[in-house]
């Protein structure tokens, strides 16, 4: 009777091996979806000049907003809500955040609220503005500038001032440059050594509770002139 047995538990068994088997396929799928779910945002940034200027001072000592244009992309599945927003900058090795800016605009230009809301899968242009300490030096070119003295400078795109600057052989944060003047215009400047920079760490909360972060370096190119990690020089 044992024998007889044998066939009909074989194939108990193996109903229940593939019983089992299907499960934990169903169980895979069911973790891939969910993780498909997750929140996932990617945040990608480059500078911009032609936002508005934004700044705060006198001929002295100040604070400019720098530009970045923000692309956000809701990598997941699931409509994603950012509820909440930080903009700080790291510059010569200590962390501040300077308030009074209008840190986040549509990309017309238009001050953006929260909360900003993408479906699965949609990304959107924002303009964020950091704002940074600018030195003496640079808190006397701008006050120099014929738009500053009649409250004006507000009206001006960020690129103008930087312009102004260069060719005080200046940009924001107090760097030397050299004006590069091609056909008796102004194209751009080079920086000359040694390099220092400011870091705007952009934060964003999610209504679910993730943060997402992304560094906004100025100038654009500082990781290839600095030696030491930012924020740690």
């Amino acid at each position: 009777m044992a024998l007889q047995s044998l066939p009909h538990e074989w194939f108990n068994t193996a109903v229940a091996v593939v019983a089992l088997l299907v499960s934990g396929t169903s169980a895979y799928f069911t973790l891939q979806s969910n993780w498909a779910k997750q929140e996932a945002l990617r945040v990608v940034v480059r500078p911009v000049g032609d936002c508005r200027t934004e700044y705060h001072g006198g001929p002295e000592a100040g604070q400019i907003g720098l530009c970045w244009a923000v692309t956000l992309a809701n990598e997941s599945e699931n409509r994603l809500s950012i509820v909440d927003q930080r903009v700080f900058d790291i510059q010569d090795g200590n962390t501040a955040w300077i308030g009074g800016f209008q840190n986040l605009e549509a990309a017309n230009g238009i001050p953006l609220a929260l909360p900003i809301t993408l479906d699965g899968g949609e990304a959107r242009e924002i303009f964020v503005r950091g704002a940074v300490m600018v030195p003496p030096a640079v808190a006397h070119a701008i006050a120099q500038m014929p738009q500053f003295q009649d409250h004006t400078l507000g009206s001006l795109p960020l690129a103008s001032v930087q312009r102004t600057l260069a060719m005080a052989n200046l940009d924001f944060i107090g760097n030397k440059v050299d004006p590069t003047i091609i056909d008796g215009k102004y194209s751009g400047f080079s920086i000359s050594p040694p390099v220092k920079g400011v870091v705007n760490v952009l934060a964003l909360t999610t209504g679910r509770g993730a943060t997402f972060s992304a560094r906004m370096i100025y100038p654009p190119d500082f990781d290839r002139h600095q030696t030491a990690p930012l924020g740690l020089r």
